[in-house]
């Protein structure tokens, strides 16, 4: 449990450090497919840096070479260190090489124009900040859940959004996450309900 001062209102409403939630992802494990020396790979990414925010659009090129990588955005262009382990079970494990601190990770993380790891960047968790608070606590597994559904411009909000199965989905998968969407909607309803002070 947090101290005085944890959580996302727990310091005089202040709202705390970025999240990992909330910047460009890459993973280490979607590019070792494609990680052969002379490769060029393409990303593309569609994300909002708020949750109410208008979306981003961005694009990544990385040129693959057997010990480094080279980043190219449309602003600028630098290398990421890249690095082999030995599997225990045969095989090896492609790492970053993160330009901040030299340590291998498995995922960077965009934030003002560069890719780092978690620490450097100084990022944080959604569920960390939102420790003690209910509609909080819901809003961030709603967002988990819309994201799966592949659900566009989703507000925790409306109690009846309109959303599809997506292409690939099993319709098992599909109607199991559609009633725990349906059913946290409610949830939510309820804790928003709860935290209003009516006045007559």
């Amino acid at each position: 449990m947090g101290g005085s001062g944890s959580g996302l209102y727990g310091n005089g409403g202040w709202i705390g450090r970025d999240t990992v939630e909330s910047k460009l992802c890459l993973d280490i494990r979607v590019l070792k497919p494609g990680l052969d020396s002379g490769n060029t790979l393409i990303f593309k990414w569609r994300y909002r840096e708020k949750r109410f925010s208008p979306p981003v659009e961005r694009e990544l090129k990385i040129a693959t070479h057997s010990t480094y990588l080279l980043f190219q955005t449309p602003s600028d262009e630098y290398t990421v260190g890249l690095s082999w382990t030995n599997c225990n079970y045969g095989g090896k494990r492609p790492w970053f090489v993160c330009t901040g601190c030299g340590k291998r990770r498995g995922k960077l993380f965009f934030k003002k124009e560069k890719f780092l790891c978690r620490e450097c960047h100084d990022l944080t968790y959604i569920s960390c900040q939102v420790s003690g608070n209910k509609l909080e606590e819901l809003d961030n597994k709603l967002y988990k859940l819309a994201r799966k559904l592949q659900m566009k411009d989703f507000k925790p909000y409306d109690l009846h959004p309109l959303f599809f199965k997506p292409k690939g989905m099993h319709q098992e998968t599909f109607d199991r996450l559609r009633s725990k969407l349906e059913w946290l909607l409610i949830k939510r309803q309820e804790a928003w309900i709860a935290g209003c002070r009516f006045h007559s």
